[in-house]
């Protein structure tokens, strides 16, 4: 039966396609999974839980998913532990704990164990609520994930949540993003308080510069224009720069045509600039600034939704939208090439 079940390739129809994989839709994988539990309930539980294990694939290095799946018989198998850790040490992670089962072990090639990853205070790095997180080594699991897959210019935020300090802000920037987001100044962020004074603005520009990383100067609200004058006038930033117009958020600047236009209008001529539209606002600024001949920014990170009342797919789906709005005004998609030059990246 497992013979069999490796002909059909039944194990890996979860797995990424860049691995070889089916990558399949959950729908047609249960269809699957129904059938063969039709004959043997047993089998379909373990094929179950290893093409679910499988999925780990596309946040794993291209190098280490090519080491455990490059084999067409691979099977991971794995299972939980009540005491299990990884605490973050020079050159990688030291697993303490014990773990009593992994579902499918007995036809596995490779065994893995659920534990938090935990840095050497203690505390939780990849965190299971789904809280924000600045860990380098998430970034860098996302971060090749993506670029094997789709090569885009790779940015990272600098921005974090609310309360990070700004080293914890900082720290994925030695991982040597082509871009990193730059916010300069401080604004009230809903009920919270994003804090950006300038000791800070200096503190991320020093690493920004140090890994000659290209900044994008996220803008919330006129004053941060002021700021970037004086960072200019300083020789601290340099132009041609890039500029994020960040509209909508409650507290800082509203997402208007008029504050656009102003935005648009007080950054340097030979700088480029997009705008971020937050929640409703994100499809008319979008449009707006594709009038204006500046840039857009859409996706989960600013909207959820496709129009009221109706949540958003994916992010794919909002970029779709925009990219036919661009269209319709004469506005042809850049490539990631065109991207580069635009932004004065190398070919990557």
């Amino acid at each position: 039966m497992l013979r069999a079940l490796h002909d059909a390739s039944l194990f890996r129809l979860l797995l990424p396609t860049f691995l070889d994989g089916g990558e399949i839709d959950p729908v047609t994988f249960v269809q699957v999974i129904e059938e063969v539990a039709r004959h043997d309930a047993s089998a379909a539980w373990c094929l179950c839980q290893a093409a679910g294990c499988s999925m780990t694939a596309a946040y794993l290095s291209p190098e280490t998913g090519r080491e455990i799946f490059g084999d067409r018989r691979a099977v991971l198998a794995w299972g939980p532990s009540n005491d299990a850790r990884a605490v973050a040490v020079d050159g990688g992670y030291r697993i303490e704990g014990t773990w009593s089962f992994g579902s499918g072990c007995r036809h596995a090639t490779w065994l893995g164990g659920y534990c938090p990853i935990q840095g050497p205070d203690g505390k939780t790095r990849r965190r299971p609520d789904g809280t924000p997180t600045q860990d380098r080594e998430t970034f860098r699991a996302y971060s090749e994930a993506i670029r094997a897959r789709c090569p885009i210019v790779r940015q990272f935020s600098t921005g974090g949540a609310v309360g990070m300090g700004v080293e914890e802000r900082i720290e994925a920037l030695d991982l040597g993003p082509e871009m990193a987001t730059l916010t300069l100044g401080t604004c009230n962020f809903g009920n919270d308080v994003f804090e950006n004074s300038l000791p800070t603005i200096r503190t991320i520009l020093e690493r920004i510069r140090k890994h000659g990383i290209v900044p994008e100067l996220e803008i919330f609200d006129a004053g941060m224009l002021a700021t970037a004058d004086v960072l200019f006038a300083k020789g601290l930033l340099s132009t041609p720069a890039h500029f994020d117009f960040v509209l909508g958020v409650p507290g800082a600047a509203a997402a208007t045509p008029e504050n656009l236009l102003h935005f648009a209008r007080a950054i340097p001529r030979d700088c480029t600039w997009s705008v971020a539209g937050i929640g409703r606002h994100q499809t008319k600024m979008a449009t707006l600034a594709l009038a204006l001949g500046g840039h857009v920014r859409v996706g989960f990170e600013d909207n959820v939704y496709y129009r009221k009342g109706e949540l958003a797919t994916s992010n794919a789906q909002l970029v779709e939208r925009v990219v036919r709005i661009a269209r319709e005004v004469g506005r042809e998609p850049a490539t990631v090439g065109e991207t580069r030059a635009m932004l004065g990246l190398g070919a990557g």
